[in-house]
């Protein structure tokens, strides 16, 4: 008659059995218990199992050295592993934390940078002025400054991802407007490279104004009528702006005012372009096409009068409903 071999899931395991780490241990084997784990203070290695035979096994490499502490001796050497190793975890702590900040730092002068157009290369010298100032103020945290990192290659990757963090904000805020406007600018670059800068300015319910620069784009081939239409309106269908909700559009000259009402008067192209949201323009003058670069002032004083009517009007209604 063959006996059945016990299944694998009936073994015991070291972990079943639940030891609990003996406080004299520590002093007598200088080992402690640190996230359920004993860890030996001398060689900051792992003993795997918890059991007295495996850290008296251990600690005998260590004996010969560890053995003369006797008495309060002993017990100052084990305070010492003890503060020796917070120490360390302090130290592992704080570097994340020093290069987080460090990280920080390098995004906020990387926006600087770009919003004041200053060549990435600047990033170095900058640095330089940093590191220079805490040698003078704060020399002990000279590290801090020097971990900045504001390479020209660093500084680049830094704005595009502002750059997309930027582009994904609009999108979101985007349902919220109500109406918008946009205005094109175009120029050429030191290549000889056309561009076409398209700037957006919304407001919401609350007649909150939200303005942006939504892309550059540019035009490595003609800037026909056909191609400046198509790019801005593909821009629109990128960003989900639906036409209805498109108040004005501002030019920066005769020759691109031309370009754009040509393109608005043939609605038969538009349709031919596959863009959902194109079909809401009936007539030419449903959208207003200026080429006054003073538009946005314009706007937002008209928008500063209405809204004082608007209130005026409602606290009037109220004060009339009041007096029924």
């Amino acid at each position: 008659m063959s006996l059945s071999k016990p299944s694998g899931s009936n073994k015991r395991k070291i972990t079943d059995e639940h030891r609990q780490f003996k406080e004299n241990r520590e002093l007598q084997y200088f080992c402690s218990e640190i996230n359920n784990k004993i860890l030996c203070l001398i060689c900051k290695s792992v003993i795997s199992v918890p059991k007295l035979y495996n850290i008296k096994r251990h600690y005998e490499q260590h004996k010969s050295k560890y053995d003369q502490y006797e008495g309060l001796l002993r017990q100052e050497k084990l305070k010492e592993f003890l503060s020796g190793y917070k120490k360390q975890q302090i130290m592992f702590t704080k570097i994340p934390q020093e290069n987080e900040a460090a990280v920080k730092v390098s995004y906020v002068l990387s926006e600087l940078i770009a919003k004041h157009s200053k060549p990435f290369t600047e990033g170095d010298f900058i640095k330089t002025c940093l590191i220079k100032t805490a040698e003078i103020i704060c020399p002990g945290n000279l590290k801090a400054f020097q971990n900045i990192s504001l390479l020209r290659n660093t500084v680049a990757e830094r704005i595009t991802e502002l750059a997309c963090n930027l582009s994904n904000q609009i999108k979101i805020k985007i349902p919220t407007f109500e109406y918008f406007s946009i205005a094109c600018d175009e120029s050429t670059d030191i290549g000889g490279t056309a561009q076409l800068a398209v700037f957006f300015r919304a407001c919401d319910m609350e007649f909150n104004i939200f303005e942006e620069l939504l892309e550059i784009i540019p035009m490595l081939d003609t800037t026909t009528e056909e191609d400046v239409f198509v790019s801005v309106f593909k821009l629109l269908k990128k960003y989900d702006l639906h036409l209805e909700k498109l108040s004005s559009v501002a030019l920066d000259g005769a020759s691109m005012t031309g370009k754009i009402k040509d393109s608005l008067k043939e609605k038969k192209r538009m349709k031919m372009l596959n863009i959902n949201f194109i079909g809401h323009i009936s007539q030419e003058q449903d959208v207003s096409v200026l080429s006054d670069p003073m538009w946005l002032q314009d706007l937002h004083g008209r928008y500063n009068e209405a809204l004082i009517e608007f209130k005026f009007k409602i606290a009037r209604e109220k004060s009339n409903y009041n007096s029924h």
